[in-house]
């Protein structure tokens, strides 16, 4: 069994929201098992759905969690979840279980929602002070995802009211909806305003192109047959990046949208892409059809090596230390 790296979100200054709206998109990319190797089988739950247990007693018990007598945490959950079963394109099936309002640690015996963590250096609360919440998953060698929990920072404030999101209230279906992406085994995204991307928006709970794209590469509804398995009648887009003649590991390769309607409302437009394998190939695969300018560029800010589990001795490809980024964007 392997116990996936943490997956953390992370608090947006004010003053950094204007400065990261305008920047170069990046991807999504799916959490990959690291005996079995990119681009094998991503994580995955292997039936297509799984049961979760709550602790609404730590959420009780967390006083920084607002307004939850007008809106209760059990909602925000299910409605996090939701955004990602009711997808276009995707066969998904999340279940509520049995409360649990004694466990606020870890857990491989269930696939535990809790609104506080007893064990901080698990949680990376304690190393990471702003990080606003975490999701750890476990895998079996093949990639299978066999438990998976979700803890919230109790030194952070939340309200369960997303029209009271604020500078110093964070809305928890924003951040429950982009640890719900973790639950399903999705990495993180470099597209601004991505529900994967790494940095919390003040509210946001719909998903974008870039999460559809993600979501459906693992658990499509139907199949277009190809690797990843996309929906029928999506696109992909594959091709190499070379340097010098050389092949570029970890190029942040991103296809920006300039025709088309995407997957359609209440999905929001967004580029789609990945990174390049080792030997310099890239595909990006279950975008809505239609005519996009394709850019690689090196993920060097504001998403870096550090925000994905691509490289390193947990990472898809252990052999590497960190992705590529000795190159520039040129536009011809």
């Amino acid at each position: 069994m392997r116990l996936s790296l943490r997956r953390n979100l992370w608090i947006v200054p004010v003053a950094l929201t204007l400065a990261i709206v305008a920047l170069p998109a990046w991807s999504y990319l799916s959490e990959y098992d690291n005996a079995n190797l990119v681009p094998g089988t991503p994580d995955h739950w292997p039936t297509n759905s799984f049961t979760y247990r709550l602790n609404p007693a730590s959420a009780t018990a967390n006083t920084n969690i607002k307004d939850q007598l007008t809106r209760s945490v059990a909602t925000v959950m299910q409605a996090s979840f939701a955004a990602w079963t009711s997808a276009p394109g995707v066969t998904l099936s999340v279940t509520r279980g049995a409360d649990d309002n004694s466990t606020t640690a870890p857990t491989t015996s269930e696939n535990l929602i809790a609104f506080s963590c007893s064990d901080l250096n698990a949680c990376d609360f304690q190393k990471e002070k702003q990080t606003l919440a975490v999701t750890i998953t476990n895998t079996d060698n093949v990639g299978n995802i066999t438990s998976g929990n979700m803890f919230f920072n109790q030194s952070q404030v939340f309200t369960t009211v997303s029209a009271n999101a604020s500078d110093k209230e964070q809305d928890m279906q924003t951040v429950a909806t982009h640890e719900a992406g973790h639950f399903f085994g999705l990495d993180h995204s470099g597209v601004v305003g991505a529900i994967m991307f790494p940095v919390a928006p003040l509210q946001q709970s719909q998903l974008a192109d870039d999460d559809v794209a993600g979501i459906t590469s693992v658990y499509p509804a139907t199949s277009d047959g190809g690797t990843p398995h996309c929906p029928s009648g999506t696109a992909r887009i594959s091709g190499h990046i070379t340097l010098n003649g050389v092949a570029v590991f970890g190029a942040h390769v991103f296809a920006e949208p300039i025709s088309s309607s995407g997957f359609g409302a209440p999905v929001r437009r967004s580029p789609i892409g990945t990174l390049s394998l080792p030997d310099g190939s890239y595909q990006i695969a279950c975008m809505p059809v239609g005519s996009y300018i394709v850019v690689a560029e090196p993920l060097d800010s504001p998403v870096t090596n550090s925000d994905v589990s691509w490289a390193g001795s947990n990472g898809a490809f252990p052999s590497k230390s960190a992705v590529q980024t000795n190159f520039t964007t040129r536009w011809h």
